[in-house]
């Protein structure tokens, strides 16, 4: 009965954990991927360039 005990609070610690992590890897990407500079109009009058824009 203690082994399962001990199980079910490793698995509870490693859920939370998990959750915690998930949360901070989240906000990293939402934060370089809303970034500004990587969304940054380009200037330019070549059609070629504009076409891709």
């Amino acid at each position: 009965m203690a082994v399962i005990m001990k199980n079910a609070l490793d698995n509870t610690k490693r859920s939370v954990v998990n959750q915690k992590l998930n949360k901070v890897l989240v906000n990293i990407y939402f934060n370089m991927f809303s970034s500004e500079s990587i969304f940054m109009p380009i200037e330019t009058e070549e059609q070629e360039v504009k076409k891709y824009e």
